[in-house]
């Protein structure tokens, strides 16, 4: 018998604003959307990380990049992995360690 607690189950997200009434430009607001959890959070390995961290120094903050390097992870979770692991870096005082953020310019001045 399966748990409520496992998983696949469905979250409904709640819009930013909520209203039964029509918006200013008479239609009405959204609805909250939904999207399913299919796999149960999973701690990263000691193998994931270190691939993590290598890609890191070759690809800096190339996700798309570090998320092949580490092969079983999505650029979502290598992102959100990345985010609390630069956090634990700044805490211990290793900012020298953490990449610099890429230039949102850079496509526009490839293409000139």
């Amino acid at each position: 018998p399966l748990c409520p607690r496992q998983l696949p189950y469905t979250i409904y997200r709640k819009p930013k604003t909520m209203s039964s009434s029509p918006t200013s430009d008479g239609s009405k607001a959204r609805l909250p959307r939904k999207y399913t959890i299919r796999n149960q959070r999973q701690a990263w390995t000691t193998e994931e990380h270190n691939r993590f961290l290598e890609g890191i120094k070759m690809y800096k903050r190339d996700w798309s990049k570090v998320t092949a390097h580490v092969g079983t992870r999505t650029v979502v979770q290598i992102r959100s992995h990345a985010q609390k692991h630069f956090i634990k870096l700044k805490r211990q005082g290793r900012e020298n360690l953490i990449p610099p953020r890429r230039n949102k310019d850079r496509r526009e001045d490839e293409n000139i």
